[in-house]
């Protein structure tokens, strides 16, 4: 059998072509650079998407959208390439029908008939798949940033899948109406008519990008001309945006163009034109283009070569080039830059300077998404921190008062709603802010700042004259739970100032988890601002009663403590529900060993990591068991991990009744910065309290106690029952404790726990359920497992009680 194909395949008995075809060919000056331009295309596309790809802070929204674009594109160029040289032509010098034949039809085909499948594969995946997919993202990339603009924080990730959806949709409809027609088109020219239906798809199509590409640009320039956003940054992201849309305009417009050409410019078959051609020996044919356009060109019968007008050469070079255009934008960008640098550099054996090593990170956060995910939040930010600390100190108990504080249902569905009208930022020129195009704004006036004392400071106050309304949610409740928790309003405006803030601004942005909620940290981390969605809101709403409650009656929950929602309304922007909790993780040094967000779940529960690890990156449940076996991190005092587990046996009880799931334990491991001291002061008392021990035992404590900082860690650790409060410089809390050995301080909190279990939460459950098997431990079940599968893997795998010391027994010790 092998011989016969081989045979076969050597001797081209069987042929991709019929004796009676007409077989066109692009002329060879048309065909060389063709090649040309598509190949390059192809290297400028993979470049992309593999640095995308491989990049992990590149594949951040939304650079993951020009990293599937770039794929589109490579796939395309490659197609066009095919075309270009003959699909047919390809297909039987490589022997692909043949191959066809026998493995995928089982040799129930002709040759013929599996060449011509391959080519219809070629036409309908290159040309109509991922040609219209490239140009989907491409009108989505600009539908995001004119959302992103309107909505800032609303988790671009959630958006994705919706884009990915909406172009494959415009690809399966053009592939839908370009089958009845590719048949004809495929093997050969056709003196058949244009499908008008495909042509019109086509033209609808491209008019909707560029209307949809200019529309973002003229959106983006009025928007970003707000005083709020960074004069610098703005200019920056104007003149990529314009660019790379501008770009794709002049592209996809002389395709259009050449759309409308085919549509409404047919030289009829009996047209004094069409026999004036035929004398001089030239038929009209009808072929389809890369683009997926099917256009009418002169074949001259004699050489079979197809004669493309001027204007359908450059329509047909400008939609190969686009991948080749996007990697010239892109390579704009100073780490795109720096990687092709370091490209060329290693291929002649230059070495790359330490210093170039060092300005890496300092690139990398130069890109639109590093735009689109911090320096929009300046004036935003701003309203949000004025409106909670505004918010937020109007109604404060005395100290203690929360014990005392009535509290009715009414005061549960209560709104409290108020107006700004300004928005301040002080010295505006720090924040990169003081320009004249921002001092022309009418709705703009500065200041100069005044000291107490009636001098000038010589500093700027920029002035926002707008309406923003704040609604906060049950006031009176939050301000009990702030009173139980000792936060006063001095604390609030202290950490919350604007002033005292401005690098945790520019630092916001997006978190790690799925939701990609938006995220704040105060400058001394004591409190957090966070994004929730309407759905989440109503789920808080829901179980605001109960969980209330449980809180006031249980002080030591280690649910993370909520102390206020708020929706902020500002015109021309969707209305955003925030939330402003406390911080759990609060370090007491800077020695972060480990962070963890923990669920009891095995399905998509890793973290990658790189060859070095850093200790705030994110792991999850897989890796925790993977560094167990490793090392002995956790080592938890038995009276600690009853103590632990008896306050979530409580908690979530809470929210299983709320019909809440998909919530974690957040654990945090720090490294004891006092560990040597507070290990050493360890060893004294024990050695202070066993007077009465044997001189030989004395001496043995004690030759130990002068090796301590010498001996391995391990050696260190104390009696597990010993209870830490000797350690001066730790005070346990609710969320944190100390480890058995007095090495490790845990952080433990709740946290994540609005996701309500919903239709969409249901759906994930039954499709993950069919593809995984019911034994699979997904995230996604019903809140009574979630809440068991819960308690028990956090019992059995994290909060376990520390192995016992070989040394410094105090029962071995007393027993002697």
């Amino acid at each position: 059998m092998e011989q016969e194909f081989s045979d076969l395949t050597l001797n081209n008995t069987a042929s991709c072509f019929k004796p009676d075809s007409i077989r066109y060919n692009i002329p060879p000056e048309l065909k060389t650079p063709y090649v040309i331009v598509g190949s390059l295309s192809i290297i400028a596309a993979t470049f992309l998407f593999v640095t995308i790809f491989t990049v992990k802070k590149l594949k951040a929204h939304p650079s993951i959208m020009i990293g599937y674009i770039s794929l589109f594109e490579a796939i395309s160029a490659f197609h066009s390439i095919l075309w270009a040289v003959s699909t047919l032509e390809y297909v039987e010098y490589f022997g692909l029908g043949h191959l066809f034949t026998w493995t995928i039809t089982f040799d129930q085909s002709s040759t013929y008939h599996s060449c011509f499948t391959l080519c219809i594969l070629n036409q309908l995946l290159g040309f109509s798949l991922f040609s219209v997919l490239s140009l989907g993202m491409n009108m989505c990339l600009c539908i995001d940033l004119v959302l992103t603009l309107r909505a800032p924080f609303y988790p671009a990730k959630r958006r994705f899948k919706f884009y990915l959806m909406f172009s494959f949709l415009l690809s399966i409809i053009m592939m839908i109406v370009s089958i009845p027609k590719v048949k004809d088109t495929c093997p050969s020219a056709t003196e058949a008519n244009a499908s008008q239906r495909q042509n019109s798809a086509m033209a609808v199509i491209l008019t909707l990008y560029i209307l949809v590409s200019l529309f973002s640009i003229v959106y983006a320039a009025r928007m970003l001309s707000r005083p709020g956003i960074s004069s610098e940054i703005r200019d920056i992201f104007m003149k990529k945006h314009v660019l790379y849309s501008l770009s794709f305009i002049i592209i996809w417009t002389l395709n259009l163009l050449n759309t409308y050409h085919a549509l409404y410019r047919d030289i009829g078959k009996k047209s004094l034109e069409a026999e004036g051609l035929k004398a001089e020996g030239y038929s009209l044919q009808y072929i389809r283009l890369p683009s997926g356009l099917e256009v009418q060109v002169r074949v001259n019968e004699d050489t079979n070569e197809a004669h493309f007008t001027v204007f359908q050469i450059i329509s047909v070079f400008a939609s190969l080039s686009t991948g080749l255009v996007m990697g010239i934008i892109r390579c704009f960008e100073p780490y795109f830059a720096f990687l092709m640098v370091r490209t060329f550099k290693s291929f002649y054996g230059v070495t790359v300077s330490e210093e170039e090593i060092n300005e890496r990170n300092n690139k990398l956060t130069d890109t639109i998404s590093a735009f689109l995910n911090s320096s929009l939040n300046i004036e935003l930010v701003h309203i949000i921190l004025k409106a909670i600390t505004q918010e937020c100190t109007k109604f404060e108990l005395e100290e203690g008062a929360w014990a005392n504080q009535p509290i009715s249902d009414t005061n549960f569905s209560e709104k409290k709603k108020c107006k700004i009208h300004e928005i301040e930022i002080k010295d505006p020129a720090k924040w990169g802010l003081f320009d004249e195009p921002v001092k022309a704004l009418s709705n703009v006036k500065f200041n100069i700042l005044k000291r107490e004392d009636g001098m000038s400071d010589d500093k700027d106050i920029l002035t926002i004259n707008e309406d923003i309304a704040i609604e906060e949610l049950a006031p009176t409740i939050f301000a009990t739970i702030r009173n139980q928790e000792g936060i006063t309003k001095e604390h609030i405006i202290e950490s919350l100032s604007p002033e005292f803030n401005r690098d945790m601004v520019f630092k916001a942005g997006e978190g790690q988890g799925k939701s990609g909620s938006f995220f704040f940290f105060s400058h001394d981390r004591r409190f957090i601002i966070k994004t929730m969605n309407d759905e989440e809101y109503q789920t808080f709403k829901r179980i605001f009663r109960k969980y209330t409650r449980h809180l006031l009656k249980h002080q030591d929950s280690l649910l993370a403590r909520i102390f206020g929602i708020f929706t902020v309304k500002r015109e021309k922007l969707t209305p955003v529900h925030l939330i402003l909790m406390g911080n759990t993780c609060t370090l007491q040094g800077k020695k972060l060993k480990y962070m963890f967000d923990l669920k009891g779940s095995f399905v998509n529960r890793e973290t990658k990591v790189g060859k070095v690890h850093k200790p705030s990156q994110t792991l999850k449940d897989i890796n925790l068991l993977n560094l167990k076996m490793q090392e002995n991190f956790l080592k938890f005092t038995k009276v600690d991990a009853d103590k632990i587990m008896e306050r979530m046996k409580k908690d979530v009880p809470i929210l299983k009744r709320g019909n809440i799931m998909d919530y974690s334990l957040l654990l945090a491991i720090e490294e004891n910065p006092n560990y040597g001291r507070q290990a050493a002061s360890s060893l004294k008392k024990l050695s202070s309290d066993l007077e009465e021990v044997p001189l030989t035992q004395k001496f043995s404590i004690q030759n130990q106690e002068e090796e301590s900082k010498n001996i391995d860690e391990e050696d260190k650790t104390p009696d597990e029952d010993t209870e830490p409060s000797h350690a001066t410089d730790f005070q346990e809390s609710r969320h944190m404790f100390m480890s058995s050995n007095m090495q490790y301080i845990y952080h433990i909190s709740i946290i994540d726990y609005l996701q309500d279990y919903n239709f969409d939460k249901k759906l994930e459950n039954f499709a993950k359920t069919i593809m995984r098997g019911t034994k699979a431990e997904i995230s996604a079940v019903n809140p009574k497992r979630y809440r068991k599968r819960f308690i028990d893997f956090m019992e059995s795998e994290v909060i376990v009680v520390g192995k016992k010391s070989n040394s410094f027994k105090i029962e071995r010790l007393e027993s002697k």
